[in-house]
């Protein structure tokens, strides 16, 4: 079995790294520690471009565990 969660909307903000969440939000990354503990243990995170593009999030701030789909809509296995 593949858990898979797909971060979009302001969900999107969660697939940042640690640095550039703490710059743009201004605090820390409150649950990056927990992103690190479900990946660890197998769960795909992913985050929609769509989402980074509308909250201007680009894609070098995004943690390069965490792929970026095109599209939350469109994403097939």
């Amino acid at each position: 079995m593949e858990i898979v969660v797909l971060l979009r909307d302001q969900a999107a903000k969660l697939a940042l790294r640690e640095k550039a969440f703490a710059v743009r939000l201004g605090r820390p990354h409150a649950d990056a520690a927990l992103i690190a503990t479900l990946i660890n243990a197998g769960v795909r995170i992913e985050v929609c471009a769509q989402s980074l593009h509308r909250q201007d999030y680009p894609r070098d701030d995004v943690d390069p565990r965490i792929p970026i789909q095109l599209s939350a809509l469109l994403r097939r296995e």
